[in-house]
């Protein structure tokens, strides 16, 4: 229950943005210079209050990349929650939070950096935000931004005798968890954060005059904040559970229709798998006992083959109980009856045989049947024989009737509503 009310949650709470608050830290800065190093001559800062001030070292907050085969190399500016950007207006005159970064730059070996290319030397730049860039890869990255942290998804240039200007971005990536169980049902899945950034910029020449020249550098850029909102991009599962159940919904609703279409509207079937389990688990304990039935018969039939067999091996000489049987049954008939008494027993007896015949075969008949068809055969014996005076036109519309009815009850059954559940149901009840 706590999963499916946190699922609906995130299914309704997933805003496409959002404000920042009142400041927002300075990104991490990539700087890579090519068949050279280089070297940053100072980092001014431009604060809320339009004055600008320099940051006494700059290497304090850059760490140089690992050394290659070539002399290209990269260096990280990364001054943590030291450097804030300002995101509203109204700040207090002594609010250390920043409006843009100045950074001057030199290449070491300019000779070989020009060797490298037939353009002017140049230096590139990236943006990344803390935890999540190609200096410190977190544990888990999705396929959609792993191009993207490695080669770099906004890469930037700035050339020699140029100054540009970086206008980022803020945008936060949720990707969902690995394996995780909402997303695959259809409802609000659970994510992972990444924050990133997407930088977009301006680039034009230095000034010429050497008055306004501030050191020996090559070029310039700064960063910029181009608007105080937080952009959401948030994955979503195209093929989920809830998805394909109201596929295979939609499929068989077009399949019925064109069914309908062609055949006609099919039978109601009110029933469902739950009014079948109690007669599936009746004929599976019927089956179980006709099994047991059987086995007992075949027990049974294996013992009188043993009882006959030691009947043919016992003494022929000796009376059996059967004799004995049949014995006291013709003794008890009168010796002394007249030929007329003794015809009459003889007819008797004969009625009786066939009486007692005729009952055994109905008695086995009903055995056989479980009593179902004795009472439809004395009902046929006692309507064989109707003592009763009824018009001719009445028994002849009854009968029209019972016809009509009959009829109905085929055309609901056929095309109306599906009673084979009812049938069973009866069915079962009369076992």
């Amino acid at each position: 229950m706590k999963l499916f009310v946190e699922g609906l949650l995130h299914l309704f709470d997933n805003p496409a943005r959002k404000e920042l608050g009142d400041s927002y830290p300075l990104p991490q800065i990539e700087m890579c210079s090519e068949n050279s190093s280089m070297t940053i001559v100072r980092c001014d800062l431009m604060h809320m209050n339009w004055s600008m001030s320099t940051i006494p070292n700059c290497y304090d907050y850059i760490a140089a990349g690992e050394a290659s085969d070539t002399l290209s190399r990269c260096y990280l500016f990364d001054s943590g929650d030291t450097f804030k950007y300002g995101v509203v207006e109204d700040y207090e005159p002594t609010a250390s939070n920043i409006r843009r970064i100045d950074i001057y730059w030199k290449v070491d070996l300019i000779l070989n950096s020009s060797l490298a290319s037939i353009s002017v030397p140049s230096i590139t730049m990236e943006l990344y935000t803390e935890g999540f860039s190609r200096w410190a890869l977190p544990d888990y990255v999705p396929k959609l931004l792993e191009k993207d942290i490695i080669f770099g998804g906004s890469r930037l240039i700035n050339s020699e005798n140029t100054t540009s200007t970086i206008l980022f971005t803020s945008n936060l990536y949720r990707a969902i968890k690995p394996g995780d169980l909402l997303s695959m049902l259809g409802f609000g899945p659970d994510y992972i954060e990444f924050p990133r950034v997407e930088a977009t910029h301006l680039e034009w020449p230095l000034q010429e005059n050497e008055d306004v020249t501030r050191g020996d550098y090559h070029g310039i850029f700064n960063v910029q904040m181009a608007k105080a909102g937080l952009d959401i991009q948030s994955e979503r599962r195209q093929h989920t559970i809830l998805s394909a159940i109201a596929l295979a919904g939609g499929a068989y609703g077009a399949f019925s229709t064109l069914y309908i279409l062609l055949f006609g509207k099919l039978r109601l079937s009110p029933f469902g798998v739950f009014h079948q389990i109690p007669i599936i688990a009746l004929c599976t304990v019927k089956a179980i006992h006709n099994k047991r039935c059987k086995n007992s018969r075949l027990n049974d039939d294996d013992l009188n083959d043993s009882k006959t067999d030691q009947f043919l091996l016992d003494d022929p000489a000796q009376p059996s109980k059967l004799d004995n049987i049949y014995i006291s049954t013709f003794t008890n008939i009168p010796a002394d009856s007249g030929t007329n008494q003794q015809s009459h027993s003889s007819s008797g007896n004969d009625r009786s045989v066939q009486l007692t015949d005729s009952s055994t075969s109905w008695d086995r008949d009903c055995r056989s049947d479980d009593g179902s068809s004795c009472a439809n055969n004395n009902g046929e014996q006692s309507s064989q024989n109707p003592n009763h005076d009824e018009n001719p036109a009445t028994i002849k519309r009854i009968h029209q009737l019972e016809r009509q009815v009959s009829e109905l009850q085929h055309v609901l059954r056929e095309y109306y509503i599906d009673m084979n559940y009812l049938d069973n149901h009866r069915n079962m009840r009369r076992r």
